[in-house]
Formats: structure tokens, C-alpha cells, sequence
């Protein structure tokens, strides 16, 4: 099997049919490789089929997964629910869209700027632009830049670096997801660095974290203005672990 794995399962339907079965160690893969029999599994079953696999590299346990995800829930339960139900409401909605736009303006704003104080040199146009997103997005979550224009040399030198190589380790074929009792050993070393990976990550904003809930903690009882989404996360009791994961996976998805 080539690396491009949906085109040989394509040569596979030309020969075997648009519904196949393959054994991949010891795991049964169902592939639906036309509409009309996606759709026969899909439609029935879309609740089934919402949920998401958890990497065998994952740092934590499918029950912490559960508890604290958005992307990566195995089921659709009423944590899950909560969050959406959450972020549908104070990050997506019409209303938060719009106060969110002075935020979008100024760091718009402030790329302009960058770029025209470097007229006629060199500049990487496509990492500008991503680190402007980045810090429009960290605005939101932390009201802090995390990332500086100037190349790497930010608040959190090398997060990007960090995310992408967290991106290849959750997307490399894993011997232990076919061979399920091969994962306590990680025979690839994959968990092992997924895990010094996320810790990486985590530390770049954990004393955001830390320092707003000293400073909400300190209000009077214990509650703060809602300024930005981790202020709401705080004001809804998410204990350090689940703000990290949402952030990672809210940062992840937005750039």
C-alpha cells in the first residue's frame, strides 16, 4: 500500500466495489468509496460516526479526552455538548463576532505596518500573515500577543514549530493502532514525544492561566469581568488541563 492510501483504496473499488472491507493488523477498516455508499452509512448512523479516533499517541486517557474536547470526543456526550453550546455562544456567535472586530482591525493593522516598514526588503509574506492570525486569535483567548512578527523571536519562540511537529506526530502511521497490544510499549517512541510536544505547548500560555485566575480568584467572590474567552472558561470552573487542551485545539484549528 502506497503512502497515498485514498488512492489505492480507489484502485481497490475499481476491482472490488465502492463498499470493501481491509485488515490492517489486527483492525477491520470499512471503506465507502462512492456517495451512494457513504450515504447508506452515513445518514443512518451520523451520531455513530460523529465522533473522532483517538490516536494511540495521544498524551492522555479517551476518558480525559472526553472530558475536555471539542475535535476530539469519542462520543457525542454532554460534555461535548456543553463546550460546543459554549463556543457557539461566546466566540461564534453574531454578537461576539462583532466585538471581536476592533481586535481583527488592529492586528490587520499592525501587519500593514511591518510590511511597510520593510519596503523593498525580503520578507515571508505566508508567515506574516500566520503569525497575524495567530495573535488575532490569542487576543481573543488570553488578550496577549504569543507570537512576534519579528521571524521566531516572540513571547512563545518556536509555538509554531511545536504545533506543526505535533500535527506530524498525531498524522504518522502508528504500528500500535493496528496492533493494539503493542501501545503500552510505544514502539515508536510516538507518545513519548507527543507528550514532551503538548508540554511544550502548554507552557507557552500556562502562566496566562495561572496569573488571571490569582487575579479572579481575588475579586469578590471569586468572580471577574468577562473579558476574553479565558476569563469564561474560569468563570465555568475548567480546571488548568481542560483550558490547555481547548486552547491547543481552538489555536490549531483557527490557523
Amino acid at each position: 500500500m502506497t503512502r497515498k492510501v485514498h488512492i489505492t483504496m480507489s484502485e481497490f473499488a475499481k476491482t472490488h466495489g465502492p463498499l470493501i472491507s481491509v485488515k490492517l493488523g489486527t483492525q477491520l477498516i470499512i471503506v465507502a468509496s462512492s456517495p451512494a455508499a457513504a450515504a447508506e452509512i452515513l445518514k443512518p448512523h451520523d451520531r455513530v460516526f460523529s465522533a473522532r479516533y483517538v490516536t494511540k499517541s495521544s498524551p492522555f486517557k479517551i476518558s480525559d479526552i472526553d472530558r475536555m474536547t471539542i475535535v476530539w470526543a469519542s462520543n457525542c456526550n454532554d460534555s461535548w455538548k456543553s463546550l460546543r453550546g459554549l463556543c457557539r455562544t461566546e466566540l461564534f456567535s453574531g454578537r461576539a463576532i462583532e466585538s471581536q472586530a476592533a481586535v481583527r482591525e488592529r492586528k490587520v493593522s499592525e501587519m500593514v505596518e511591518f510590511l511597510a516598514a520593510r519596503e523593498e526588503e525580503m520578507v515571508d509574506i505566508g508567515e506574516i500573515v500566520l503569525t497575524t492570525i495567530f495573535n488575532s486569535l490569542c487576543n481573543l483567548f488570553f488578550s496577549e500577543d504569543l507570537l512576534g512578527l519579528e521571524d521566531s523571536k516572540g513571547k512563545a519562540s518556536g509555538l509554531k514549530s511545536h504545533i506543526w511537529k505535533l500535527m506530524e506526530l498525531a498524522s504518522a502511521t502508528n504500528i500500535a493502532a493496528f496492533y493494539p497490544f503493542l501501545e503500552p510499549l510505544d514502539p515508536q517512541g510516538l507518545k513519548k514525544r507527543t507528550v514532551k510536544v503538548v508540554t511544550q505547548i502548554f507552557s507557552v500560555w500556562e502562566s496566562y492561566i495561572r496569573e488571571r485566575r490569582e487575579i479572579n480568584e481575588s475579586k469578590l467572590h471569586g468572580h471577574a469581568p468577562k473579558r476574553d474567552f479565558l476569563d469564561v472558561f474560569l468563570s465555568n470552573g475548567f480546571d488548568d488541563q481542560k483550558i490547555n487542551w481547548l486552547f491547543l485545539e481552538l489555536l490549531t484549528v483557527g490557523t
